[in-house]
């Protein structure tokens, strides 16, 4: 008789983090790995456009006070690709 393997679990969503500050970026990445969740990170919006384009984040996380990325754009364009979603 054999036993049923388990459904496989989805893969949660990644965490999307746009800064950066090394030390909470540092915070941030340890307690994705903790919880077992994928992190993304950007840091042009090439690679935020990337990172939306694959999929929806769980949580994004903005630094508002990075000079890599406008966050008034940065957040826009999460916010777009929230609503399309």
């Amino acid at each position: 008789m054999t036993t049923p393997s388990p459904a496989a679990a989805p893969r949660p969503r990644p965490v999307l983090v746009v800064m950066s500050d090394l030390l909470f970026r540092s915070k941030i990445d340890e307690i994705a790995r903790r919880l077992d969740l994928p992190l993304r990170a950007a840091r042009s919006l090439e690679q935020l456009d990337r990172h939306l384009a694959a999929g929806l984040p769980a949580v994004a996380f903005v630094d508002l006070e990075t000079d890599a990325l406008d966050p008034a754009e940065t957040i826009a364009r999460i916010r777009a690709a929230a609503a399309s979603a």
